[in-house]
């Protein structure tokens, strides 16, 4: 069989709902060759907050482009019980890692890493994290989520406080988070 790569975000798409097992994902996103311009109608961008952009949503798993602004950044927080792969179309990323301290009250920050376009950022269901853009101008990134995020709880670095909320996105919606 010819593995081919991959255009259009439509193909893209395609090949991920014919995905049978978790780390399959991966598989296909190492075949995209998609151009950046192929994504800009996706893109959506807010001076106040990074905006995430839902390309496709199934019981299987969510694809989005999250559109950064220099500067804006996550809250700390984990995706439930979902898997995730991160990858900037443009711009880059600093990822940082965090773990529950010993005694459950307070984060440890354990790495930090920038992301290129080139590159892809792996996060189990237990990952507590966060993104920010620390290049000199937008960033651009794409998101897969093995299993959509229905919920996930986020982090207070101050007091180590934790609450979740629940969000939903459409296949059409642009969230502002």
């Amino acid at each position: 069989m010819i593995i081919k790569n991959i255009h259009t975000p439509k193909e893209l798409i395609e090949q991920l709902k014919r995905v049978e097992s978790p780390f399959g994902y991966f598989e296909v996103l190492q075949r995209m060759d998609i151009t950046r311009e192929a994504f800009e109608s996706y893109f959506t961008w807010n001076d106040e907050k990074y905006t995430r952009n839902c390309l496709a949503r199934t019981d299987k798993f969510e694809l989005m482009i999250m559109c950064w602004e220099e500067g804006q950044e996550t809250r700390i927080h984990d995706y439930g019980e979902a898997m995730a792969w991160i990858n900037p179309i443009c711009g880059a990323l600093k990822e940082e890692r965090y773990l529950l301290s010993d005694n459950g009250t307070g984060l440890v920050k354990v790495s930090s890493l920038g992301v290129g376009t080139s590159e892809f950022s792996f996060l189990h269901t237990t990952g507590i994290h966060k993104y920010r853009n620390n290049y000199e101008s937008r960033t651009a990134s794409l998101h897969l989520y093995v299993k959509p995020v229905k919920s996930r709880k986020i982090y207070d670095c101050s007091d180590g406080f934790c609450k979740t909320w629940s969000e939903e996105c459409s296949d059409d919606s642009v969230c502002v988070i």
